[in-house]
């Protein structure tokens, strides 16, 4: 079977994957909780591996339900002989806990990797039986690539009521709220770790992988409104031009969707989606004056995006577009703001709802137009179908104004 799609981020390549292995489950331990444990499949002749196992609340079949990241070095940077690799094998684990007197039908170990100098273990890993994982199992990941995450309210599951020797508790590994601030995205590993007890893991464990998402230079800048010079090419008032794509955004599903989404998982093979920020301008209104005398028309318009369209699109387009963070990806709270802006005008200025009174002088025989630039957000899975939840929105910027001639 061929491998699932990669693509590379700087230093980095990434894909997801939803194969695994089985490592342990508490099956007959008593605990209050399921919990299983599982390994994911390396690819790329084990140059593509996870960052650490994963642990899930249940005990249903992980294989093509669930969907993790794979990483590796990118061989094209490697070539330029600038860089330390990107990732390096453990030199070692250590044991931070087995299942010792909890009755469970099988044997259960779990081990930290211990990162070579210059690398963080991003994972715990959780062994056959009571044996050590090799250290070709996983991937530490340098430490320039590598963003704070936390630990979502609950863990994924515990010991308690097992009667283990050792009390223990697993916890997820997700990306800091408000995290990714420049060109490095914060995106979620699927990993976890362990802590004796059943309080939140240090803190200072609590590390993602950041993939390097530069803007695009240059793409999609748009200038002045059409010019028009008849008066049949006048639009209607909320026709908009030609939009160009400003910006593209593209990461693996589980950045903006469930690692158990369904059409991500089925479109494993190429696990990609897409955002796009397209721009251009919209017929806000438009004023005619057939008379031989000039007049002038103050007009108020309300731009940016308000608070329930913003709700909507992060509910189901997996971007959050609001006046308090600008663009982000709705699942993490993870700011896209350095990869969608253009201008002078800030991403938080762009999308805040404001309403501007505007002045217009039209002069005799003409129709003056007011346009405002119209931003679009559309998002769309690897397959060609469209993420729901398309949104747009007239930006927070000034009105521009052109004239147009008209008979008498």
């Amino acid at each position: 079977m061929s491998d699932n799609k990669t693509l590379s981020y700087g230093d980095l390549v990434v894909t997801l994957t939803s194969a695994f292995t089985p490592r342990w489950n508490d099956s007959g331990s008593g605990a209050n909780r399921d919990g299983a444990f599982w390994h994911p499949t390396s690819q790329a002749n084990n140059t593509l591996r996870p960052l650490g196992s994963v642990a899930v609340p249940h005990h249903n079949p992980l294989p093509n339900n669930h969907a993790v990241l794979l990483v590796g070095d990118n061989p094209a940077q490697r070539a330029k002989g600038i860089y330390d690799p990107a990732v390096a094998s453990p030199v070692d684990y250590t044991l931070l806990w087995t299942d010792a007197g909890s009755g469970a039908d099988a044997d259960g170990s779990f081990w930290r990797p211990v990162p070579p100098a210059g690398y963080i273990s991003l994972g715990d890993v959780a062994g056959v039986g009571r044996a050590k994982p090799r250290v070709d199992e996983v991937w530490c990941v340098r430490a320039d690539l590598v963003s704070d995450g936390v630990y979502p309210e609950g863990s994924v599951w515990d010991d308690g009521g097992s009667g283990a020797d050792a009390d223990g508790s697993f916890w997820e590994v997700v990306p800091r709220p408000g995290g990714g601030a420049g060109e490095y995205v914060p995106v979620v590993a699927g990993t976890f770790r362990f802590t004796g007890g059943y309080a939140k893991p240090e803190g200072a464990l609590a590390k993602v992988p950041a993939l390097f998402v530069p803007r695009q230079k240059g793409a999609g800048v748009v200038g002045r409104p059409p010019v028009l010079t008849a008066e049949d090419e006048v639009p209607d008032v909320g026709q908009t031009s030609e939009l160009a794509v400003q910006s593209a955004v593209t990461l693996p599903f589980t950045s903006f969707f469930d690692a158990t989404d369904r059409q991500g998982l089925g479109n494993i093979r190429d696990p990609f989606c897409t955002v796009t920020k397209k721009v251009g301008w919209v017929v806000l209104e438009k004023f005619p004056n057939y008379q031989e005398t000039v007049y002038t028309q103050t007009q108020s318009v309300t731009t940016g995006v308000r608070k329930t369209k913003s709700e909507s699109t992060s509910h189901s387009a997996g971007v959050t577009i609001s006046s308090e963070i600008g663009y982000g990806l709705s699942k993490w709270s993870v700011s896209l703001n350095y990869q969608f802006s253009f201008s002078q005008t800030s991403s938080i200025e762009e999308v805040q709802e404001r309403t501007m009174s505007k002045t217009i002088t039209v002069a005799p025989h003409t129709v003056a137009i007011a346009w405002g630039k119209k931003i679009v957000i559309q998002g769309v899975r690897s397959d060609g179908t469209r993420i729901e939840g398309e949104v747009s929105f007239n930006a927070s910027e000034e009105v521009a104004v052109t004239d147009v001639p008209v008979k008498a």
